[in-house]
């Protein structure tokens, strides 16, 4: 056990005086010792200080057991001393050992914490042992001092980890609260807007404004909606196609805007439908969770006004429907009027009925909802309907002509559709008729050799009067017995007689007829010799000059569009 010298510092106890003066100013020292260890030191020494036979050592409370503290080793065995000292019970005892010992209960305010043992080989004269209780009483509240003033120490830094904890809380709140202010103020804004009537531009203008980046809108099918961004600046570049399909299953796993390159991509899907997506334009990756926010937001009210407009466009598409089912089937002229101006279209001056038919996986709706983008990107004046299982419109104005066959391809994806128009009309009584013109032009189309593309009822010509089914026995036969020689000869030979003879009939003269056909005249009449021949026919016979001109009109519809 290690031994704790005497310190030079202690005066020389030499009598009561001087040690009662001696213990005041050890009193002093041990209020200002450190911890319980340097106390117990200075007990230690003091007592030293009483002769150099004298000995002391400490124990200490720690977690309810007496624990030896560093002093002077005592005579006897520490074993057996410290085993004596905790069955002690909290007051002062004599020690049965050799010579002197005694345990000076470290007690103060009715708290003992800890002993102090003295030992010596003779025992000690009064005045020694009252010295060495009032000892124990002081180093007793020098201990209950040091206590205090650790505990103090401790609550103080306890409190200012408190306190920098509570600044760390109240900094993460204020920052937690800035954060919910701008979500909110997002959220009010998006929701104005919304509500506003201002449509997708303003639901983009507005998530332009709070987060800086460009932002854009694509329909289901990848085409730009609308944008918003500088004044002045282009519209952003939209999402790869190539990587479309791949951003929208990955939009549907996160649940949430996703990034695509330069593009923060959200998906307005109501009810799992895709309406279309909302981007914000970021190249340089600045955006943070405020605008991902914000698009998120942004990406909400845009489905719900995509959802609201496509609401309202079935709507529009079932009135629409019914009334040009009513209108190509035969209605009420009066009512007609006032059904159609209820739906935003005028049906007063002239009109066309159009019939439109697409062959290939398309469902009717499909095809109908193609119709009409591209009657809109076509700015025609239109209503929008079905009837007996092909797409039908009123068209008010001019003509349509093959462009609007080429918008429902691009539309589409496949030109492989036909299109019927019919005849003017100029009242809605008039209608029935232009749709079976519409009709009759839909059906030529089918059955000639190139289904795909447009016919107009008013350019037929001799074909409106014609029946062109497979059907049609008598029209097969009547083409059959007035060409069918040549018809075989050219299948044979490769030839080019029936295209001669109607380049013929069509121009009534030998420089028309080789100029059209880009041949020679002796070739022509090589060929007009060769058909006289094989046909026995007189083509300057004008009785069989107009039988063969309608055969070989009746043969070019049936072998070339009309």
């Amino acid at each position: 056990m290690d031994t704790i010298p005497l310190k030079p510092s202690l005066p020389e106890p030499s009598s009561r005086l001087g040690r009662m003066a001696s213990l005041c100013e050890l009193a002093t020292m041990m209020f200002d010792a450190r911890d319980e260890k340097g106390v117990l030191k200075l007990a230690a020494a003091w007592i030293a200080s009483l002769g150099s036979s004298l000995t002391a050592v400490g124990y200490l409370k720690r977690d309810g057991l007496l624990v030896r503290t560093g002093a002077r080793k005592p005579a006897t065995d520490d074993r057996t001393v410290d085993s004596k000292v905790r069955a002690l019970s909290g007051e002062d005892a004599a020690l049965d050992v050799p010579g002197f010992g005694r345990a000076l209960a470290l007690r103060h305010r009715g708290t003992c914490h800890g002993y102090l043992v003295l030992s010596a080989p003779v025992p000690l004269s009064a005045d020694d042992q009252y010295m060495a209780t009032v000892l124990a009483r002081q180093t007793a509240a020098a201990l209950e001092h040091v206590r205090a003033r650790r505990n103090q120490r401790e609550r103080a830094g306890q409190l200012r980890r408190l306190n920098r904890s509570v600044t760390e809380v109240n900094a993460s709140l204020r920052t937690v609260v800035a954060e919910l202010q701008r979500r909110m103020a997002i959220h009010e804004a998006l929701n104005r807007v919304a509500f506003s009537g201002q449509g997708e531009q303003g639901i983009l203008r507005v998530l332009h404004e709070l987060t800086g980046f460009p932002t854009l809108a694509e329909d289901r099918f990848g085409r730009l909606r609308a944008w918003a961004g500088p004044k002045g600046s282009a519209p952003p570049h939209g999402l790869d196609p190539a990587r479309r399909a791949a951003v929208l299953r990955r939009a549907e796993h996160e649940r949430g805007p996703v990034r695509e390159q330069d593009l923060l991509v959200s998906v307005a899907r109501p009810h799992g439908e895709l309406l279309g997506l909302l981007m914000v334009a970021d190249p340089h990756r600045r955006a943070g969770e405020t605008e991902t926010f914000a698009l998120d937001q942004a990406g909400t009210a845009l489905a719900l006004e995509l959802s609201r407009e496509r609401h309202l466009a079935d709507a529009e598409l079932r009135m629409g429907s019914e009334l040009v089912e009513d209108l190509v089937t035969g209605t009420d002229e009066k009512r007609a009027f006032a059904r159609s101006e209820s739906l935003g279209h005028d049906l007063h001056g002239p009109h066309r009925v159009v019939v439109v038919k697409w062959t290939g996986p398309w469902s009717e709706g499909t095809v109908t909802e193609a119709v009409g983008r591209a009657a809109s990107v076509g700015r025609l004046d239109y209503l929008l309907g079905s009837c007996a299982g092909a797409t039908v419109l009123v068209v008010g104005g001019p003509v349509v002509g093959d462009t609007f066959y080429d918008g429902v391809s691009r539309e589409l994806g496949a030109a492989d559709g036909a299109i019927g128009v019919g005849g003017r009309c100029e009242t809605p009584g008039e209608y029935p008729h232009s749709y079976q013109e519409a009709l009759r032009a839909l059906e030529i189309r089918q059955n000639s050799t190139r289904p795909h593309g447009l016919s107009e009822f008013d350019r037929l010509g001799l074909y409106r009067v014609l029946r062109t089914g497979d059907h049609d026995a008598h029209t097969e036969r009547f083409v059959r017995e007035w060409l069918g020689p040549l018809i075989d000869y050219d299948t044979a030979h490769h030839g080019e007689l029936v295209p001669t003879l109607t380049a013929y009939l069509e121009n009534s003269s030998y420089d028309a007829t080789a100029a059209s056909l880009a041949i020679h005249r002796s070739t022509l009449r090589y060929r007009l010799r060769r058909i006289r021949e094989i046909s026995g026919l007189d083509i300057t016979d004008v009785e069989a000059r107009l039988n063969l001109h309608v055969a070989s009109r009746i043969w070019n519809m049936l072998t070339n569009a009309p």
